[in-house]
Formats: structure tokens, C-alpha cells, sequence
């Protein structure tokens, strides 16, 4: 497979976090002996709650897709769902988006607009609940005036801009715009205003998705939870919350398969204000990413199972 310029660049990061990481555990060894006391029994909880976490995906993807094409199966919806997050882990940038959109326009035909504003809506959904519960952390915290505060604060400001606000009049914009590449490009950003607007105006299904966005949440806390307790470190509820807000914003910024890196990076600059110290954020991502990627191989090998593929898909296709 040819890889593009975007792509190369992320697996060079992946390589220079993952060595920097490789020779920072060399030169602190003790950095990592509390792991040797983690439990298999906290293992296998966090096993089972990250699963929750795809299973809640594979929710979001079977109830946005539905709104613009005929009933996914639940069978299907968790397929779809398992591949997002293996190509999320694994591949390059957005890259269990990609399988995503390629596999529902295969098998259903899901115009790319249409796929944008499903993608559209589970992002505002999901990180327009992030912002409320860092926000309500840093109150907690005792954080008001800290740059955090300011950007959860802004961030949640677009996020409104975004559901209430409207293109403008498509007529006018239209007729600027009239051939070539920026009227393909106005046609596109138009369509998806049009299912975005479709989605938040079905209030069923506004409930559901918001609904999953707060399972999501608390379902990622909890695993919060047992990560710091299996290195027998306890936090405030609000430390864990602004922890967990944390992890999931990375996602958002995941130029790194997994956010490798990213995620380290983020959490150590913001470390002060949680209260946790540099040990114990590597601990806990050690303990975090390699559940994941256990987790994640079985469901990998099951995805290449074709007893599994002709249970959950109406068609083998090559993903």
C-alpha cells in the first residue's frame, strides 16, 4: 500500500514516541516496578469496560447511519464498530474513520456527506459532553482561572456555534460559486449541513445519541478508576473526570495511531492540576494501551473470521 505524505509523517512520530518511550523505561526501570502488582482480575474489568466502550460505538454508528439509510443489524453495527476502533489503534490518522465510510458506502451506499454529518453529530455529541464534565472538574478543582478552564470553556462555545448556528443562504453562495473544485467543494459542505440538520431535528433520536455520549463517558471514567486503583493511587471524582475528559480529547487530536504520544503528552502538561505525577501517568498508559492492544488483537482475528463476517454482514467484503 502507498503511503501518503500524512501517513508516513504519523508512523514516524509512532517510531520516535515509541523509542524515546523504549529508552526512558531502559534508564528508569523503577519508573514501572508497581506494574509487577497489578492484579489480572483489574485487567480483565478494564478488558470488559473497554469492550462496553465499542459495543457504545457500535450503538452510535447503527443509529446515525439509520437516519439515512435502510436498519443496520445490531451484529453489523458492533462489526463496523470493532473494525473503527482496530483502525483507530492501529492505522494511521482517522483511520478506523476510513473503514467506516468505505464500508458503508460499499455495502450501503452512504453518500460521503451523509457519513461526514453522522460523524459530525457523534463528535459534537460526545466532546460537547467532555466539556461540561472537564468544566464542572475544574470548578471542582478549584481551577477557574487556569488555561484548561479557558479552553474546555471555548471549545464548548463552538460546539454550540456549530448545533444552533447556519450556513448561509445556499442560493447566494451557490451562484459565487459556480464551477470547479470550490463548487464541488460548497455543494459538499451544504449537503452536510442538511444532515446534520436532519439528525438534531430527530429528537428519538437526539436523546439516544446523547444517552450513549454519557454511558460513553462514564463507562471511560470508570476504567479511569480501576487504572489508578491497580497502582493502588486513589483520586477525587473530579481528578478522575478532568483525566478521563482528557483522554478523550486526545482522540480528537490523534495524529498517532491510538494517540500514542499525543495522549502521554497531554495528560503530563495538565499533571499539576489532577494531582498525579509523570510515574503514574506512564503506569497507567502502559497498563491502558496494553489491555487495548490485547483486546483489540482477539477482536482483530475474529474480524478475519469468516463464519463471524457471513454472521454479522450481508456481504464478505475485503476489510
Amino acid at each position: 500500500m502507498k503511503l501518503t505524505r500524512k501517513n508516513l509523517v504519523a508512523q514516524l512520530i509512532t517510531f520516535v514516541t515509541l523509542g524515546l518511550f523504549a529508552w526512558y523505561a531502559l534508564a528508569n526501570l523503577e519508573t514501572f516496578e508497581g506494574l509487577k502488582n497489578v492484579s489480572l482480575f483489574a485487567l480483565l474489568i478494564i478488558a470488559l469496560a473497554r469492550l462496553a466502550v465499542f459495543i457504545n460505538n457500535g450503538y452510535f454508528i447503527k443509529w446515525t447511519t439509520e437516519a439515512f439509510t435502510k436498519q443496520l443489524t445490531t451484529g453489523e453495527s458492533l462489526y463496523i464498530g470493532m473494525l473503527s476502533a482496530i483502525g483507530n489503534f492501529f492505522g494511521p490518522i482517522l483511520g478506523g474513520v476510513g473503514v467506516r465510510a468505505v464500508y458503508l458506502k460499499k455495502v450501503y451506499g452512504l453518500p460521503l456527506s451523509k457519513f461526514t454529518s453522522t460523524l459530525l453529530s457523534y463528535y459534537i455529541i460526545l466532546f460537547s459532553s467532555v466539556c461540561l464534565a472537564a468544566i464542572l472538574s475544574l470548578l471542582a478543582l478549584g481551577q477557574t482561572q487556569s488555561v484548561l478552564m479557558l479552553f474546555f470553556v471555548a471549545w464548548l462555545g463552538v460546539m454550540l456555534v456549530v448545533v444552533f448556528g447556519r450556513l448561509p443562504n445556499e442560493a447566494k453562495i451557490k451562484g459565487l460559486f459556480k464551477k470547479g473544485l470550490a463548487n464541488r467543494l460548497v455543494n459538499f459542505l451544504y449537503e452536510i449541513e442538511k444532515g446534520w440538520q436532519l439528525l438534531i431535528k430527530n429528537h428519538r433520536l437526539t436523546r439516544r445519541l446523547i444517552m450513549l455520549a454519557i454511558l460513553s463517558f462514564i463507562t471511560q471514567l470508570f476504567i479511569t478508576f480501576v487504572e489508578f486503583r491497580a497502582i493502588n493511587t486513589e483520586l477525587s471524582l473530579a481528578a478522575l473526570s478532568l483525566y478521563t475528559a482528557l483522554v478523550v480529547v486526545s482522540l480528537l487530536i490523534s495524529f498517532t495511531p491510538g494517540a500514542i504520544g499525543i495522549r502521554e503528552a497531554i495528560l503530563i502538561l495538565a499533571g499539576s492540576i489532577i494531582g498525579i505525577t509523570n510515574e503514574q501517568i506512564l503506569q497507567v498508559a502502559v497498563i491502558d494501551r496494553g489491555v487495548t492492544f490485547g483486546l483489540l488483537f482477539v477482536l482483530f482475528l475474529l474480524t478475519r473470521s469468516k463464519k463471524v463476517k457471513k454472521a454479522l454482514t450481508p456481504d464478505e467484503l475485503p476489510l
